[in-house]
C-alpha cells in the first residue's frame, strides 16, 4: 500500500496562501510554510530538546517537536501527530503564538504550542536522532553560543516573558 503524499500550503509575504506543493517539492529555504513548533516541559519545567536527523538548520539543537503544517490540516493537529510520532507523547497542547517571522531569509509562519508531558518521551529515531531534558541555566547557554535553532530562541523567549524564569 502506497504511502499518501502529504501536501503544503504556501504562503506569500502578505500569508495569503498561493497554492500547494509535495511536501518533498517544497523549497524550505525560499517557500513561506506555516510550522508548528512544540515546547514540551515536565513537572521540573525541563523543556525536552532534540536534535533532528533532517534540518535547515544543521546541526543545531531543536524544540520538542516541529513539523510543517499540512494542507487541510490545523497547525493544531499536525502538532498533535507530530508529538505522537516522533516522542510518542499525547498531551493537551497549549497555542500561545501564531506569526510570520524572517528567520535570516528563512521565510516562516510559526505556530506555537507548549505542553507538560506527563510521561517520558520515547524518541523515534526515524525522525530525531538524540533529545534530553534540559535545565533553564542550561538553556540560556545554549542560546547564548548559537547553538540551537531560531523557533526555538523566539518560543523560549516568549515562555520565558510570560511565565518568567
Amino acid at each position: 500500500m502506497q504511502e499518501k503524499e502529504e501536501l503544503i500550503e504556501i504562503y506569500n509575504e502578505h500569508l495569503e496562501s498561493i497554492g500547494i506543493k509535495k511536501k518533498k517539492e517544497v523549497n524550505e529555504k525560499k517557500d513561506i510554510v506555516k510550522t508548528a513548533i512544540i515546547i514540551l516541559f515536565n513537572e521540573k519545567n525541563q523543556i525536552f530538546m532534540t536534535e533532528p536527523k533532517k534540518s535547515i538548520w544543521p546541526d543545531k539543537i531543536s524544540c520538542s517537536c516541529i513539523a510543517l503544517v499540512k494542507h487541510n490540516e490545523s497547525a493544531i493537529e499536525t502538532a498533535k501527530e507530530t508529538l505522537k510520532k516522533e516522542l510518542n507523547i499525547e498531551a493537551k497542547l497549549i497555542p500561545f503564538e501564531e506569526k510570520y517571522y524572517n528567520l535570516n531569509g528563512i521565510k516562516r509562519i510559526l505556530s506555537f504550542f507548549y505542553a507538560k508531558a506527563k510521561s517520558q518521551p520515547r524518541i523515534n529515531k526515524k525522525e530525531i536522532k538524540d533529545g534530553k531534558w534540559v535545565e533553564q541555566d542550561e538553556i540560556e547557554n545554549i542560546i547564548k553560543h548559537d547553538d540551537c535553532i531560531p523557533p526555538f530562541i523566539i518560543a523560549y523567549n516568549i515562555l520565558k516573558n510570560k511565565f518568567g524564569k
